[in-house]
Order: structure tokens, then sequence, then C-alpha cells
């Protein structure tokens, strides 16, 4: 356990800042979905830095309220409202665990050979929110990458706070949903799809108005608005946002199947004679909108852990058909597309197969296409891609057979970071501890953090092979074949279960 978690390890100092920005001074390509009446957008933004000038204050990963928050985690896990009030005030260990980050720092002037940052946007999982992933997203701002982690308002989190001008707060709890595949259910995940892609939506426009230098209103309560607003004006034009098919999209288990759909829905115009024979589409942006010319076939997409349930509604039959962007014409290429695996999702039959499914080329794609890269790490859990398995090593190896919960997220951050350089988008160069160099003991490859990196070309070529036994316990997919001992043996389980319970109830 920490009192601060672990630091990362690229060569860039990490800034944060977190923001709510009402709808109101946004340009959302697509109307709200019917029913949502949330006011803003709520993201944590995490980007490389210079050091502050002046000591700036811990960034705690429970934000405020923290007793209110951890008793809605609580309870989301199932406990009683009396055990939820007696976890939260007896959890001094995790109130006080901070974020390896500077606030409200100003951000670094990029090296890159545009001048501007690459950006990822990244989609939370089923009791999620903006601060549940904060080891992968600093530590690809470490590496010099500009990462925005929205909270989504769809009732998927165990709660979130709406803010106002004045300083009020509404609460919005948790919306407990079977997990049963049934039409009522199916209906009830669409409706949060539906939140979630218009609010990724909104993202990209909050992170156009950045770039521009525009003056928005930050209604988040964590920092001094001032501090915040000076520091919002260090991001006018470096942005790397404007070039079609920059911006990386990536998402955990729910949050990646929000991504997959999300980038379909956008790139694929659903046809008048589907609409009038009742397709009701999950988003619909505006087709001469920035969203519509950002997101094309070389946009790289990061699948984590993705939990199939939503992609199976009946309903998304007319999307699911098709391919992701990067597999359409002239050519097809499936290299820009990563997706990881817990063991347990590997184990997972039904989910293995339906994730291979939406990743995989169709048919049609010619031969000679190149296909996406598809990995599980041994000795791994769904928890272990978010902050948890750092948190809570211990619960993670008694209770799902975990081991070093670190050296898993570092895998994952090199796959993504190497994929990212194939596509063409220059972020710096991997550590030698992350590489596992032998005698290796620092955790900066070259320089001091903070300066600016070389731009010269590096390669990670181990982490991407493919070839048994490179690195341990990290094992390349087959898309048409189960080639691995163990490879979705877990015939029995079903859709029906919620991922992270069908781990701690014994399911996986």
């Amino acid at each position: 356990m920490f009192s601060s978690l672990p630091s990362h390890t690229g060569k860039y100092q990490v800034g944060t800042l977190d923001l709510e920005v009402p709808i109101s001074e946004l340009s959302s390509p697509a109307l709200p979905p019917r029913g949502c009446t949330v006011p803003t957008i709520k993201t944590r933004i995490f980007y490389p830095c210079r050091y502050p000038e002046k000591r700036s204050k811990p960034v705690y990963w429970v934000p405020e309220p923290q007793w209110e928050c951890l008793e809605a985690f609580a309870a989301f896990l199932g406990a009683s409202n009396r055990l939820s009030k007696a976890i939260a005030y007896s959890s001094y260990f995790i109130r006080s665990t901070t974020l390896p980050v500077f606030g409200n720092a100003p951000l670094l002037s990029p090296p890159t050979t545009n001048r501007k940052w690459p950006v990822l946007v990244f989609s939370h999982g089923l009791g999620g929110s903006r601060n549940t992933y904060t080891q992968i997203c600093g530590s690809l701002a470490s590496h010099g990458a500009i990462v925005a982690a929205p909270e989504h308002r769809d009732g998927s989190g165990p709660i979130t706070l709406i803010g106002d001008k004045d300083g009020n707060q509404t609460r919005l709890p948790f919306q407990r949903i079977p997990y049963k595949m049934t039409p009522e259910n199916f209906d009830a995940r669409a409706t949060q799809l539906r939140i979630r892609l218009w609010e990724l939506g909104a993202v990209h426009d909050l992170l156009l108005k950045l770039n521009s230098g525009k003056t928005l209103s930050n209604f988040s309560t964590e920092d001094d608005k001032s501090d915040v607003a000076a520091t919002l004006t260090s991001f006018k034009s470096k942005l790397n946002v404007q070039d079609p098919g920059s911006i990386t999209w990536g998402g955990h288990s729910f949050g990646a199947a929000s991504i997959i759909q999300f980038i379909k829905s956008t790139y694929y115009e659903a046809p008048p004679s589907a609409l009038t024979q009742g397709f009701k589409p999950l988003y619909r942006p505006v087709r001469d909108s920035p969203l519509v010319k950002q997101i094309t076939p070389s946009s790289p997409v990061v699948i984590l852990d993705l939990w199939s349930f939503p992609l199976l509604d009946p309903k998304a039959a007319r999307l699911n058909e098709q391919p992701l962007p990067a597999y359409q014409a002239p050519r097809p290429d499936g290299s820009t597309i990563l997706a990881v695996l817990s063991e347990a999702f590997f184990k997972w039959n039904q989910n293995l197969i339906a994730t291979k499914e939406a990743i995989r080329p169709p048919s049609s794609a010619p031969k000679g296409t190149k296909l996406p890269y598809l990995f599980f790490a041994e000795k791994s859990a769904h928890l272990s891609q978010s902050d948890f398995g750092v948190l809570f090593p211990w619960v993670t190896r008694v209770f799902l057979k975990t081991q070093d919960p670190v050296r898993i997220m570092k895998l994952n951050t090199r796959a993504i970071l190497e994929v990212l350089r194939k596509a063409g988008i220059e972020v710096g160069e991997t550590s030698d501890v992350d590489m596992e160099v032998p005698g290796a003991k620092s955790g900066v490859r070259k320089g001091k953090q903070g300066e600016k990196g070389s731009t010269e070309a590096f390669e990670d070529r181990d982490i991407l092979s493919g070839e048994e036994g490179r690195i341990k316990g990290w094992v390349r997919l087959d898309l048409e074949k189960e080639t691995h001992e163990g490879e979705g043996e877990d015939k029995g389980a079903d859709e029906s279960a919620k991922p992270v319970d069908r781990e701690l109830d014994g399911d996986v």
C-alpha cells in the first residue's frame, strides 16, 4: 500500500487539471440523449509539465467529499449502508493516498516535430471515475502525451457530483442494472452508452477549445480557479487535435465497449433506410463536425479488457456488423488497434470470442492486411489495468491470484506507446527500468525529467513482437484459433456476469 501511488517512469514530470465545464460553453457535435439533463462535462487531464514555481498542494486519489465517495464505492461493491459508512471512516490509508503529479502546473513546451503534444482520450469502466486510471494515464503523460479521462455521468460510477457556478453540488448515484441478457437490460445499457458517447464527443470539443485558447468556466472545486485559468493558457496551440486521425481513443471494460461504439457511430453514418426501419443510433454527430473529420481509419484505438455485454445488444446489430474504421479502403491496416486482456478475460470464452470479433478484419479484407495486436498478461486480473490493482495488491494477490500489479501496468503502457510510435505519433522513449534492462536503476532512459526529450527514433522491439518468451508473462494471441493453454477455458460463464464480480465470486 502507498501513501502516494508509484512515480511515473517517463522522462517528463506530470501535471494534472480537474475540469468541469458547462455544456453551454461547448459545441457538442450531437444533441444530448433523451432524458440526459447533466449540464456539465467533467474530466481530469494529465500532461507533461514544467516544474511549478510555487509548491502545489497534494492531489488526492479520492476526490472531495472523500467520506461520501468512499461510502458510495463500498456500497457499489455490495456493502450494507452501515458497513459502507464504517469502511469510509476507517480508511485513512486510501483517503491519504496522493497522485505523483503536480496540480495546475504549466504545460511543458512540446519538443515534437509539429510542436504539439499527442492527445489520448480514455473512457472508464463500471465503478470507475476520472481518478480510477491515474497510473496508466499519468504514465502516458510522462512519456509525452496529453490524456483526458472523462467522468461519465451515466450512472455507471459509484457516485458523481455535478457542480454549478455557485459551488453547489448535486449527487448522481450508481444505477444498478442487472447483468442478465434481457431486452430490458440491453435497453438500460444502451441508455448509458448514449450518454457516454455524447460525453466523449463533448470532450473532443473541450480539447479543441483548450487548443484554441478559449476561456472556459470551471465548476470543479478541487483547485483555485485563478490558478487553473492561468494554467489553461499554456495549452493554447499545443495539442495535436486538428489533424485527422491524430487523437488516440482508449478505454477499459465498459469504457472499451464505449470507445468501440463511439468510433463506429462517428465514422459510419446510419443510412436513411435504416432510420425508417426503426434503427436507433447510439450517437449521431453532425456529419460536417470536426469530430467526424477527426476519426479516420488511421485513428489509434486501445481496448483494455473489453466487456462485450453492451456489444451483444440485438438492436445494435447493424452497428456491430461494421468493422472498426481501420479496415476501410484504400489501405486496410489493423496495426493501429491494440487489445490487452487480463488472464481472467483471456479465460472467459464468450467474452474472448466477442473481443476477437470486435477487432478482427472483415472477411472482405485483402490478403496481407495487417492484423491488430491482441495480448494477455499472465497472473493479471480485470482490476490490474486500473489503479485498484496497485492500491490493493494484497487483495488481488490473495483473492484473484495476481502478481506484480505495477509491472502489469507498465506492460500495458509499453504496448500502448509502441502502437502510437508505429502509427507515426511522437512519444518519449520507454525507460530502461520499464524495458527491464538488466541492472537498470533509473526510471528515466535519457536526460532528466522535465527536460525536452529527444525526437530521435526509438523502438521497443520486444513488446509487440509476439515472440514467445521474449517478455515474461506477456503473450500474443491468435485471432482465429486458441493457441495457448487455458485460452477460453471458462466456457460455462456467460455475458450475464459483471466483470469484477465474476472474479471475486470465483467464477473465473
